[in-house]
């Protein structure tokens, strides 16, 4: 999280004091998205482990003594691609990203994306069905449908995912005029990846830099002008829907190194064009289920 200055604030995780990330252990961390959320995939999977917070009470002898731990982690959905987007309410009017960059049997144009309602469901739209591992494997880039105040669908530039980057091409290539040279969607990709860009504060910025222009250039031969007539009214530097995922644990009352019971939930939240006063918008609920040890 950046000011709106670009100085960093703070990691939107648990345990985290400062901008360095601590090094973690197994003894005072948890894994909050692994294997059962990814699949089994490639080297970018990029797992989540976050720092136990220890809860704590002093009892009635005085003493202070462990009574459980917690964590969470908040993940953004706005550095993802959205399989789901309506024909009105998009910065193009019946604009789609192109999903199927990263999994091919998942057209945008599918008719039955429209009934689904979590990001699992979306191994049910093709014939047959995804295995797990494909949809599985894009959980950091690949999203239900992730929407703000104003749109839905808008993309924002400040991620280093190969994967995202693909999409962002795929949808350039979707969507350019016939005559216009194409990208080369994995070139492009790696080439923004190893740019190391960082905070973009503005769109333009991104969209004047010469690591672009560097990517553009060497993965297709575009121009940052034939780019940006296609992709600026996607793109964004901020977010309005996110993923929380959090977990708790109490421990037994005469040993708290025995753990005697886990809860682990996902939430998502939208960030909406209400106003709550002295705290800014309105954030609401719209999607919630607890989590079994298989879907970490």
């Amino acid at each position: 999280m950046w000011s709106g200055t670009g100085v960093f604030r703070l990691w939107l995780v648990s345990g985290v004091d400062g901008e360095a990330i601590p090094p973690l252990s197994s003894a005072d961390s948890v894994e909050i998205v692994g294997d059962g959320a990814l699949g089994m995939d490639g080297p970018d999977k990029e797992h989540v482990r976050v720092r136990l917070v220890p809860v704590e009470i002093v009892d009635w002898h005085d003493v202070r003594r462990r009574y459980g731990r917690y964590g969470w982690w908040l993940g953004d959905e706005g550095v993802k691609l959205s399989a789901v987007l309506p024909d009105t309410g998009t910065p193009i009017p019946s604009g789609k990203h192109a999903i199927d960059e990263l999994v091919p049997a998942l057209s945008p144009m599918a008719p039955d994306l429209e009934r689904v309602e979590s990001f699992a469901q979306l191994a049910l739209v093709p014939s047959p069905m995804l295995p797990p591992g494909q949809w599985q494997s894009n959980l950091h880039a690949l999203t239900r449908t992730h929407a703000g105040p104003l749109w839905s669908g808008l993309l924002n530039v400040n991620t280093t995912s190969v994967r995202f980057w693909r999409g962002v091409a795929a949808t350039y290539n979707r969507d350019k005029p016939a005559g216009d040279p194409a990208l080369v969607t994995v070139g492009f990709g790696t080439a923004m990846r190893d740019a190391g860009l960082g905070l973009c504060l503005e769109v333009d910025d991104l969209l004047a830099s010469a690591p672009l222009a560097d990517a553009l250039e060497h993965n297709g031969g575009v121009t940052p002008g034939q780019f940006a007539g296609v992709m600026h009214p996607w793109l964004a530097t901020r977010s309005d829907t996110f993923r929380i995922r959090a977990y708790g644990d109490a421990v037994n009352a005469i040993d708290p190194d025995r753990v005697e019971s886990v809860a682990r939930c996902e939430a998502i939240v939208e960030r909406t064009g209400g106003m709550v006063p002295g705290f800014g918008r309105r954030f609401v609920m719209t999607g919630f289920r607890w989590l079994g040890p298989d879907d970490i």
